[in-house]
């Protein structure tokens, strides 16, 4: 979506893999070849990220599901700082009280309120995208600067990806992956919490990565997948409450490798649109 391809070989390789023809080496050797963000880029010096810190319908939430009551429990460690283990807390909260499906078909209002709401009446089922959701809204309501991410493959279609949360620890001043769907987050070989950028180079340069409370028999499976959805990233220009259900204009930002670009253009929806910006300047799209 929203993406060219310069080469017709390219083309038909992408109509293999979208067909299931091709397995996890290929997906490796794509990355490979889609590697290099720029150092520098023509983004739009004009727009910044932003976050709504403490939405009230948060508030409401950490009420009505004595969110807080659970955060009381975290333990404290000698190791890592205590924001950065609230975040741990508030991701298996999300994990445990949702029901994953990744099949799941998401129905709009699509904000925590709603998800948490149905989960509990009627058993709804989720998806990354949903679960991502959650915990987006509640990391902003506990006032940390906050993320939901696409992460995308190579695909001609839009029919895969995978939806984690990035959130900044100032503690750490880095931003940390977390991944609600699949109840984890990423550790490097010191034990130091990983971003997605660092992730991501992990996964290309083969190097050890610790991912806690994943089973071990599934930690191939999990890698093979990242390493599918690493091509590029999409978020966001501005991070909030209910941001999926908005009917205003909107702007996506799409981190795209040197070599795989995009058009900045326009998608129109009932009472607004949203601007895709594209940039291949890693650094600015992580600015805080």
């Amino acid at each position: 979506m929203y993406c060219a391809v310069r080469n017709s070989k390219k083309l038909r390789m992408l109509e293999r893999i979208n067909n299931g023809l091709y397995g996890a080496d290929v997906f490796l050797d794509i990355l490979r070849h889609f590697e290099e963000f720029s150092e520098k880029d023509e983004h739009p010096p004009d727009i910044r990220f932003s976050y709504e810190i403490n939405p009230p319908e948060i508030l409401t939430l950490r009420r009505k599901f004595l969110i807080d009551e659970t955060l009381d429990s975290i333990r404290k460690s000698t190791r890592y700082p205590e924001e950065f283990e609230k975040t741990v807390c508030l991701m298996k909260w999300v994990s445990d009280r949702l029901i994953g499906d990744g099949s799941a078909v998401p129905i709009s209002p699509i904000n925590a309120e709603s998800i948490l709401d149905r989960t509990g009446s009627v058993g709804l089922r989720s998806n990354c995208y949903m679960y991502a959701v959650v915990l987006n809204e509640l990391y902003l309501g506990y006032g940390f600067r906050s993320r939901m991410v696409r992460c995308m493959p190579m695909d001609l279609d839009f029919n895969d990806c995978h939806c984690v949360v990035c959130v900044f620890i100032e503690a750490l001043n880095k931003w940390v992956l977390m991944d609600p769907a699949n109840r984890t987050f990423f550790l490097d070989e010191k034990k130091v919490p990983m971003s997605l950028s660092e992730v991501r180079r992990a996964l290309l340069g083969g190097s050890r990565i610790i991912v806690p409370f994943m089973p071990k028999k599934a930690l191939i499976g999990l890698k093979e997948y990242y390493i599918k959805n690493m091509v590029h990233f999409e978020c966001f220009l501005h991070s909030c409450f209910d941001q999926e259900n908005l009917t205003t204009d909107r702007t996506m930002v799409h981190l795209r490798p040197v070599n795989y670009f995009g058009r900045n253009t326009e998608t129109m929806f009932k009472g607004g649109k949203i601007k895709h910006v594209f940039t291949s300047d890693e650094d600015w799209f992580w600015e805080t």
